[in-house]
């Protein structure tokens, strides 16, 4: 029963109703809260490396997602880190899995990356974790969580000496299969990418969805509907060609050999090659008898440019002009006491993706470049701590 609990949820298929309390479910008291996040990440973001950290994060996922099969595993991606929920019969594989990924960004990339496993007995019981499933498409799910106690597994993580750190194992073995970062940067068409992250501070979880759902009823005001504020659209997106733009997968996904680097560099470089002048321009059918086209459409529609785990997280299609609006409201309600914000801005988006079948189940990571989600991270905790 424990295994299958998040498998069993019902999905929604609004965003809104999300943001009711009455759509989460507690987490069993077994289960393992699996945490990743990149130490030093505002250096590094600074020396140019955010793809590196988002393949960090996303590897994370990709690691565990891997091992645990056809067990549903809910997750969220954070940008320079990640968040995932397993039943304790994979918490061997889950482990090994992480340390794997440890080992492979400090291989890859020299990024330390710290990985730590938080029972969810060892919650308070008054900090409650509880999940909701989203599916906005028939091949994507994504798991929202409320109640507080993610946030309360970060700090316990983060915590001098903490216990529920994991040791490196750098003989830990990992399979990243699925992981692709192949689209060229996303231009913000309407001039800006905003990262966006907002706090809610009523201090109860039906006052906290109340400040979300009004919020977002604002957006629909400034931007239109949800998919029109969506970075990642099918006529916007487009495989890239540049050799340096395919390393970072090369690295987690070639090992070590520079000749086994190259082999796979130059095979993904000529299947973007192919995408780009054949298969794309003449909507060839791929092996499922479905044009290409249909693949393009398929990653507008899972992209997670919306979530939320106690803190709700956006990557916007932005103007100038809608930006001013959106932070005048928001600059508002921080003065009223109803909310903290973090935003940053860029003129694109990047896309990390977990692609299991071309044409099937898959999930498309947006963050803002430059910095985006980490960078964002900073601004909410500057005004949480007063500044």
């Amino acid at each position: 029963m424990s295994d299958t609990f998040y498998a069993d949820l019902p999905a929604y298929t609004r965003f809104l109703d999300i943001l009711d309390d009455a759509a989460y479910t507690a987490v069993p008291r077994d289960w393992l809260i699996l945490l990743s996040d990149v130490r030093g990440s505002t250096q590094a973001i600074a020396n140019g490396r955010y793809r590196q950290i988002n393949l960090a994060g996303a590897s994370s996922i990709v690691s565990v997602l891997n091992v645990a099969g056809e067990t549903a595993v809910p997750f969220i991606f954070g940008g320079d880190g990640a968040t995932l929920l397993v039943p304790p019969s994979l918490r061997a594989a889950a482990q090994e899995a992480l340390l794997a990924t440890q080992a492979m960004a400090k291989a890859a990339f020299d990024l330390d990356l710290r990985v730590g496993v938080v029972p969810v007995a060892d919650l308070p019981a008054a900090q409650l974790l509880r999940v909701a499933k989203f599916r906005p498409s028939p091949y994507y799910e994504q798991a929202m969580f409320s109640g507080g106690g993610l946030i309360l597994a970060e700090r316990l993580l983060k915590a001098p000496h903490s216990p529920y750190e994991l040791p490196p194992a750098p003989d830990a073995q990992a399979d990243f299969s699925g992981l692709e970062c192949r689209w060229q940067d996303i231009p913000g068409e309407q001039g800006e990418i905003l990262s966006l992250l907002v706090l809610a501070q009523t201090g109860d979880s039906h006052g906290d969805h109340a400040v979300y759902r009004h919020l977002l009823r604002v957006m629909t005001q400034i931007y239109g509907e949800g998919m029109a504020y969506n970075p990642i659209r099918r006529d916007n997106i487009q495989v890239t060609l540049n050799w340096e733009g395919l390393a970072g997968e090369t690295a987690v996904r070639a090992g070590n050999g520079r000749w086994a680097k190259a082999r796979y560099q130059l095979g993904v470089w000529l299947g973007n090659l192919l995408f780009r002048t054949f298969l794309l321009p003449f909507d060839r059918p791929t092996q499922g008898g479905q044009p290409w086209s249909r693949y393009l459409e398929l990653v507008e529609e899972t992209t997670d440019y919306r979530k939320y785990d106690d803190i709700l997280r956006m990557i916007l299609s932005s103007s100038p002009q809608q930006r001013r609006q959106l932070q005048e409201y928001l600059a508002a309600q921080r003065t009223a006491g109803r909310l903290a914000y973090g935003l940053h801005i860029s003129d694109r988006a990047t896309l990390t993706c977990l692609v299991f079948e071309r044409m099937g189940r898959q999930v498309h990571f947006v963050d803002g470049a430059d910095g985006g989600y980490a960078l964002a991270a900073q601004a909410l905790k500057r005004q949480l701590v007063g500044e």
